[in-house]
């Protein structure tokens, strides 16, 4: 995933880590890519917690078919897994 979307070298290298490539800076560059598309598709991502709350996300995705609609489902792990990290939640809802 060396050419990714969402692989943004940022503009001051970390020293510690020259690797280091800040996930803010790939959602800002994969959801802008997609905006530029003019093929945004949205995407709802909703994270069922204890006592039925229930917290939601909106996003957009490439459509199928399209030639960066590959990196859909890494993009979508990653929010998925921060979601989980940030709100909790047992049951993960995809739209």
């Amino acid at each position: 995933m060396a050419s990714s979307l969402l692989r943004v070298v940022p503009k001051i290298l970390p020293k510690l880590d020259p690797d280091f490539r800040p996930p803010v800076l790939g959602h800002r560059n994969f959801v802008r890519a997609v905006k530029a598309s003019g093929k945004a598709q949205p995407l709802i991502i909703a994270v069922q917690r204890n006592g039925g709350a229930v917290s939601r996300f909106d996003t957009v995705c490439f459509p199928s078919g399209h030639e960066n609609a590959g990196e859909n489902l890494f993009y979508a792990e990653r929010i998925v897994k921060f979601l989980l990290w940030q709100r909790g939640g047992f049951k993960v809802l995809l739209s």
